[in-house]
């Protein structure tokens, strides 16, 4: 396949620098023009002959796609200058793959990569193999808001997966953001990547549907991959090696960080199976492993009794009728054993997390506001800055994929007289029925006035998009439904304060809610637009 590849990159080449395509298309079987395709194939065909000198966003009417197709090494393609395939409603686009996989990227060139690909928002219904296949020199590769259904059964050939990668160490950066994911059981793999790094899950809904792997990694020593943010619930194969998410032996240095497991077992499967090196140890932080029925939450080593390299720190285990935890044929049922038999998971605790609905799918597993996870993430790494949900994570970060109530800071603030900034933080008891919660007010110019912002946003204002700049490196945070005036205390720079207190109403309806707040001090010294400077941003979460 090499030499037809190399010349199909030169007439791309060639090609490409003709009429290169930049900006919206759309994929409509029932449309005309020159900007329409009746299908993804002849798309992605002129994506290749022309090239790309801008984005390009191809709208996809909604519909059924009878097709498997691939996608080529497109001249002009970058992290800039992606190239993506969107339906605002995830769902009414479905693929239905009809030979082989339903989209195979081509593997690319060292000096000619493929990839910068975007699938938001599409269902991948079926196929008569897998979902996706990628190999070498594939890069930057993300799947949003996307649905993959049951329905793959895999290749012909080992290991037949869903999904299914071999990167030669040259596959990176793929991205499953957002996702709904039911895996197709039994011994067809769920993503499977050999190979890969700087991969990033986030976010993603995993059915785990009586499948023996869900994530699967393996054959790269310094892979980088992040996991963090995701729900894997359901019900695993019998096999002993089942588990929602394995690391191979030879695949390491990834970080697995605030997961939520609901794992039920028949078997002797595992929420993790992971393996390490002194150099490279794989890291497990500020999960909820709930293991249902005779399984072990974190196994290490399985396939040794030596000792191996790894890190957990700040989980919670509970597996009443299974294992907290393994080294090697060596189980145990209690955190303090495993705490001295290996000196790990010094902040961990053992305990039911109090999910609110584990009865029966669906299942809900957000935690119950009496939930034992609430502040123990004391090694959340700074990129979970958000949750499952898009909640900001706040100081003290809660353990598993949800954000329970709090008080969380975001954004910056711009410098007025004697250069300092307006801090904005907050006081008070955070809970329904709250009578002592306050917005405050620090290091703002003293003496002069300023406006509380009270928004429902921090992404869109109307039609403008949060942060706006208001220039002087200010910006706005929020969107402003409501403004209220108060004077400020103290006396010069630096030296002004305000408090605002904001009883909190005893109504359960405003439980998952969200409200922002920003201030904007009037100061003579600010270089914004407005004659004010603004402070960092709070969000109050219930």
């Amino acid at each position: 396949m090499q030499l037809p590849l190399v010349t199909a990159a030169l007439l791309g080449t060639a090609f490409g620098v003709c009429a290169q395509m930049s900006g919206a298309y759309n994929i409509d079987p029932a449309g005309s023009g020159a900007r329409n395709f009746k299908t993804f194939t002849a798309a992605t065909k002129q994506l290749f002959l022309e090239g790309v000198n801008g984005p390009v966003t191809f709208i996809v009417a909604a519909g059924t796609y009878n097709e498997s197709f691939f996608l080529l090494p497109v001249q002009g393609a970058s992290s800039a200058n992606t190239i993506t395939f969107f339906h605002p409603i995830p769902g009414s686009v479905k693929l239905v793959g009809t030979q082989g996989d339903t989209v195979t990227l081509f593997a690319g060139l060292s000096w000619y990569r493929n990839g910068y690909y975007v699938f938001d928002g599409m269902e991948f219904a079926s196929s008569v193999a897998g979902a996706v296949r990628g190999g070498e020199y594939t890069d930057e590769v993300e799947f949003r808001n996307c649905t993959f259904q049951a329905a793959h059964p895999g290749g012909s050939a080992f290991p037949r997966a869903m999904v299914y990668v071999n990167g030669a160490n040259t596959a990176a950066r793929w991205r499953f953001v957002g996702n709904t994911i039911v895996l197709p059981g039994g011994s067809v793999y769920g993503i499977y990547g050999s190979q890969v790094s700087q991969w990033e899950f986030q976010r993603n809904s995993v059915d785990l549907n009586n499948s023996t792997y869900g994530i699967y990694l393996i054959n790269n020593n310094n892979a980088q991959n992040r996991i963090y943010n995701n729900l894997f619930f359901g019900n695993l194969s019998t096999s002993n090696q089942a588990a929602a998410i394995h690391v191979d032996l030879s695949n390491l240095n990834n970080e697995i960080c605030h997961n939520t497991f609901f794992v039920i077992t028949t078997g002797t499967g595992s929420c993790v199976r992971t393996f390490g090196t002194q150099a490279y140890p794989n890291k497990f932080w500020g999960n909820v492993f709930n293991m249902i029925g005779p399984g072990t939450c974190l196994n290490v080593s399985p396939t040794t009794a030596s000792l191996q390299y790894w890190e957990s720190d700040a989980n919670l285990y509970n597996a009443p009728a299974g294992n907290i935890a393994a080294l090697g044929t060596t189980t145990y049922n209690t955190l303090s054993a495993w705490q001295q038999a290996t000196n790990k998971d010094a902040n961990s605790l053992q305990a039911d997390p109090l999910l609110r609905q584990t009865q029966q799918a669906p299942y809900d597993l957000r935690p119950m506001p009496n939930s034992p996870v609430k502040d123990r993430g004391v090694r959340t790494p700074a990129y979970v800055a958000e949750d499952y949900e898009r909640r900001l994570r706040d100081g003290l970060p809660d353990l598993g994929a949800y954000e329970m109530s709090g008080f969380a800071l975001f954004g910056t603030g711009c410098a007025g007289s004697g250069a300092a900034t307006p801090e904005l933080s907050s006081t008070g008891a955070i809970a329904l029925g709250s009578t002592t919660f306050t917005i405050t007010l620090r290091k703002a110019l003293g003496g002069t006035n300023a406006a509380l912002g009270i928004g429902t946003s921090r992404t869109r204002f109307g039609s403008i998009n949060l942060p706006f700049d208001l220039g002087g490196g200010c910006n706005l945070l929020i969107d402003l439904p409501i403004t209220s005036a108060f004077p400020v205390a103290g006396s010069g720079a630096g030296n002004g304060t305000a408090n605002v207190p904001l009883p909190i109403p005893n109504n359960p309806s405003l439980l998952g809610g969200s409200t922002y707040f920003q201030w904007f001090v009037v100061d003579p010294a600010t270089q914004s637009n407005f004659g004010v400077t603004t402070s960092n941003g709070g969000v109050l979460q219930l």
